[in-house]
């Protein structure tokens, strides 16, 4: 509540520098609603986050011109983000990917980003129903559910755009060739299974194979990237990916290259990323309770109005940065290089023999798109 505070006086701040109209005399909630009197049979509910949103606003008919604000929708469900962010590490569901050591999922991440675009279009879509299973059973439905559904929605678009954009354009400049009607040629029987490049066409619009293996290259590109490191995030503490990269980036150091601060760097990133995410939650709830009317801002006061809450959220997060900087250091933290890690290694038979499993199976993999 303190930081929900601090964020509504902040806003309050920078809404009468910029002039903007606010609701500040009036309840946040509409006349209709009123408190139910202790003798009432029934108890009172407390307003959700929709009714604090539309206090300003009541129900209209669903015209063009009555739709709430593009800007008060993206805030609104700015507020509805869950405080974890998504990818953070789960220990509640422990499995063998959960068992394996952080520098073999690396190493799995990376052949994942650079084989598969070397084999076929059905290659690549089984890499993809493959990782979906893998999750699937890995992780519980609650965590990859949303991710999922989300990144099918990234994918989608832009399947489309690149199926119908990749290859769609005529060529400007026509063929020195005769017209096949001058040899006779369109009065063959086309055959049966023979090849044919263009597969549809109207108008200024033509798919073809390119567009289609390039349409299903860059979508399942897309889709190994973010949920292989999905996968890779919800399984690995941050501690342990910090320990593989920095044993990746040893031989570097031979050349003063600073791999320590490096890995340190990634390690603080990956565990204060809820910050960011708190920080954003706070601000869309102070904009809420401002009870900002958008319409009457036009789109110069919504974007002086967005860039001097992107400039204090980004203010707020060097303070928070600062803050752990200076508790990090009176805790007797001096340099890089002398933190050292204390966490429990596999070292039964078990963990060996999964790990030796796993190298296998990645050099299988390697090989299969090699040859």
């Amino acid at each position: 509540f303190s930081n929900v505070s601090s964020s509504m006086s902040a806003l309050s701040g920078t809404c009468s520098i910029l002039k903007v109209p606010c609701y500040t005399d009036s309840p946040l909630y509409p006349r209709h609603f009123r408190r139910a009197s202790s003798n009432s049979n029934h108890a009172s509910r407390a307003p959700n986050l929709r009714t604090i949103v539309s206090a300003r606003h009541p129900k209209r008919p669903r015209n063009s011109s009555d739709q709430l604000p593009v800007a008060q929708r993206t805030i609104t469900k700015l507020v509805e983000l869950p405080v974890i962010p998504i990818g953070s590490y789960i220990s509640s569901h422990p499995s063998i990917i959960h068992r394996l050591d952080p520098r073999l999922k690396q190493a799995w991440l990376a052949a994942l980003l650079l084989f598969p675009p070397n084999g076929t279009s059905e290659e690549k879509l089984l890499v993809c129903l493959f990782l979906t299973l893998l999750i699937a059973v890995v992780l519980p439905s609650r965590s990859w559910r949303p991710q999922l559904t989300g990144v099918a929605s990234i994918v989608a678009s832009l399947f489309l755009l690149v199926f119908i954009g990749a290859d769609g354009v005529l060529p400007a400049a026509h063929s020195r060739e005769p017209n096949y009607s001058y040899e006779g040629l369109e009065y063959l029987q086309r055959l049966e299974g023979s090849y044919g490049y263009m597969l549809w066409h109207y108008g200024p619009i033509q798919i073809t194979r390119k567009s289609v293996d390039l349409a299903i290259g860059a979508s399942c590109l897309t889709f190994t990237i973010l949920q292989s490191t999905f996968l890779i995030l919800c399984t690995t503490t941050p501690e342990e990916m910090a320990k593989g990269v920095r044993w990746y980036l040893r031989p570097l150091s031979l050349v003063r290259v600073p791999t320590d601060e490096i890995a340190f760097s990634m390690l603080m990133s990956l565990r204060f990323t809820a910050i960011v995410f708190e920080e954003m939650r706070n601000l869309s709830l102070g904009l809420i309770a401002r009870g900002i009317d958008w319409n009457s801002l036009g789109w110069r006061g919504i974007t002086g109005l967005l860039g001097a809450l992107t400039s204090r959220m980004i203010e707020s997060l060097f303070n928070s940065s600062w803050a752990v900087s200076a508790a990090i250091t009176s805790r007797g933290y001096l340099k890089a290089t002398k933190l050292q890690s204390h966490m429990p290694e596999a070292r039964d038979a078990r963990g060996l023999c999964m790990n030796l499993a796993s190298i296998l199976l990645l050099c299988a993999f390697a090989g299969f798109f090699e040859v």
